[in-house]
């Protein structure tokens, strides 16, 4: 028996099967605006981009069925307006157990950093309590200890892995860069240790390789981990009345040897290219889109978004595209 000569009920089912094994690829999330002026809010809900599903490249039966199915609450899979595209891309919600969370130096500050124990970042502790694999840029892993473990004890106690994106991954370059504005994955930098360039170090310049700044992070953390946990542990104590270390349930913070237990890897973002063929393929993603140190941390207004991007709706419109950069 042929797939065509199956009733229209079991086709369905074995379709919505598909749809559904489609977009259980993990994704990366990049939270919006990239950077945030200090008052501007974290676009929400949390989206992340897909791949097309298979399905829809079969027949137009099946096309039709994918585009029908996603206008359903209950779909895996819908479609918002892409400008860089011209046309509507599929999307799904985030899913922080499985996905990556990606925030900059130019955005944490109103992302993720939990400036104080009952503080409300933008991306919500409902969200971050569910977060294994985070991912941020180099520029903000050189001071690990200003926003990691702060984040793991106050409102991210599971998390498992940190990725330090870098802007490439077959060269060290020492410049702020900006996330891809195109659908994107991380990949692992591999020989890091063997990628290496000069930049400046207190005034001086010194040959640094990638893995070398990864494991520097990794140390700063080991070497103040018990001042931070006795620092939290007061505060508990003092401010929420609650002594000893029975507030902390979690696995990224081992309470008996006063230790992360996190692993660490440099990576670089990839992001998606169709060829010539029609075939997917995936390319460096921030090669070139390297900005100046002082527009990354200063020039109020560079590359901030304006009220009207501010405005859009995520779910009907890819904020993504919206760069707002006007270098």
């Amino acid at each position: 028996m042929s797939f065509n000569s199956l009733p229209l009920e079991i086709k369905q089912t074995i379709w919505q099967l598909a749809l559904h094994a489609a977009v259980d690829e993990p994704e990366v999330c990049i939270v919006w605006p990239i950077k945030t002026g200090g008052y501007d809010p974290i676009s929400k809900p949390f989206l992340v981009d897909t791949a097309f599903p298979v399905l829809m490249h079969v027949c137009g039966q099946w096309r039709e069925f994918v585009l029908s199915s996603c206008q359903q609450p209950s779909s895996p899979v819908k479609f918002r307006f892409s400008r860089q595209a011209n046309c509507r891309v599929p999307y799904r919600h985030f899913r922080p157990s499985t996905d990556i969370l990606y925030s900059s130096s130019m955005n944490h500050e109103e992302a993720i950093k939990c400036h104080l124990i009952d503080w409300e970042p933008g991306v919500p502790r409902t969200t971050l309590a569910a977060v294994r694999h985070l991912a941020v840029d180099w520029p903000l892993w050189m001071d690990p200890m200003d926003f990691l473990p702060e984040l793991v004890f106050r409102a991210c106690p599971d998390l498992e892995k940190v990725s330090v994106v870098f802007p490439s991954s077959r060269q060290a370059i020492w410049s702020c860069f900006k996330a891809p504005a195109k659908r994107c994955k991380l990949r692992r930098v591999e020989g890091a240790d063997e990628l290496s360039a000069v930049r400046d170090w207190d005034e001086e310049k010194v040959l640094v390789s990638m893995q070398w700044q990864v494991d520097e992070g990794a140390a700063i953390l080991d070497e103040d981990a018990q001042s931070t946990w006795q620092n939290e542990l007061h505060i508990h104590e003092h401010t929420m009345g609650e002594p000893g270390g029975g507030w902390f349930v979690g696995t990224a913070w081992d309470k008996k040897r006063e230790k992360f237990c996190l692993e660490y890897e440099p990576a670089a973002f990839v992001q998606y290219k169709r060829s010539e063929n029609g075939d997917e393929t995936w390319v460096e993603g921030c090669e070139d889109r390297l900005i100046e140190w002082v527009d990354c941390w200063k020039n109020p207004g560079t590359l901030e978004p304006s009220p009207e991007q501010l405005a859009i709706s995520p779910e009907e419109w890819r904020v993504n595209d919206e760069d707002g950069y006007k270098l």
